[in-house]
């Protein structure tokens, strides 16, 4: 069960939409302390509004040279928001190091 967890809310430029049908997480190394699991939800109320959850994404928890950033597709979404949360299992709070979300703004 996971024990602790970072979120974070992001809003397109301008207040703008944006379509969206990937996100890669980077992974710069091997530790216990790196995220477990990350779900993505996307909104269009507001940052404190409804949110829709897109999916639940698994990294694979050590470094890959050819590939440190890991990808993850989902179904296309188009929303002015985008949120993530990130569990870690171990205790204190996952360490994230960057992300990255694909997509068009409107």
């Amino acid at each position: 069960r996971d024990k602790s967890i970072e979120m974070v809310i992001y809003a397109f430029k301008d207040g703008k939409r944006a379509s969206f049908d990937q996100f890669t997480i980077y992974i710069p190394e091997s530790s216990a302390l790196l995220t477990a699991r990350v779900e993505i939800f996307y909104g269009n109320d507001s940052p404190t509004g409804e949110f829709t959850s897109i999916g639940v994404f698994q990294p694979f928890r050590g470094y890959l040279a050819d590939a440190p950033f890991q990808p993850y597709n989902f179904p296309a979404i188009t929303a002015k928001y985008v949120k993530f949360n990130f569990f870690n299992a171990y205790g204190p709070p996952p360490s994230i190091h960057e992300i990255q979300l694909w997509g068009i703004l409107e």
